[in-house]
């Protein structure tokens, strides 16, 4: 670039650049603050589908729901501390063919945030349940990735907690 200066026509074809860039960001997160009902649905829809799946063990099932690359992040309350395990999807899916008992895991208290019609991440409370009895509770976490195929959870973090919620 030359030294001629701000007023020359190259900068000002430069800046003209600059400042739709710049609009165009702004304009989009704008519209990535915006998700419809319709599109929130759909991922309400994918998480507790991923849940019921995975209550009935239906594995398959449960492995289509993820990213190849998915991440597993599991906090359980042992004794007085929290554990911490990480494990990708296949391997958390492996460990899971070995589960024998089906369940069910009710969320509520869901937050849903979209951004840009692409990704989108879920928060929700969840018990744990085993033949109407309570046997945990916790905190849901997922981050999910739009594909060719839908909604792919790429990510999913849990608290587990023994028994019934304090507040119940």
């Amino acid at each position: 670039m030359s030294r001629r200066g701000v007023g020359s026509a190259e900068w000002g074809i430069k800046g003209l650049v600059v400042l739709s860039i710049m609009l165009l960001m702004g304009t989009s997160v704008g519209i990535a603050q915006t998700a419809t009902a319709d599109a929130k649905q759909a991922v309400l829809q994918k998480v507790e589908q991923f849940l019921e799946d995975l209550g009935a063990l239906r594995i398959d099932a449960v492995a289509k729901h993820l990213t190849p690359d998915a991440l597993i992040v599991t906090v359980r309350k042992r004794g007085d501390s929290m554990e911490s395990t990480t494990a990708t999807g296949k391997a958390w899916i492996d460990r899971l063919t070995m589960s024998k008992t089906k369940f069910e895991e009710p969320i509520h208290n869901v937050h849903i945030t979209i951004d840009s019609e692409a990704l989108a991440y879920v928060r929700a409370d969840f018990v744990v349940n085993i033949a109407d009895n309570t046997l945990s509770h916790g905190v849901d976490q997922f981050t999910l990735i739009k594909t060719s195929d839908g909604w792919k959870i790429a990510a999913a973090a849990y608290t587990s907690i023994p028994g019934l919620p304090e507040d119940k």
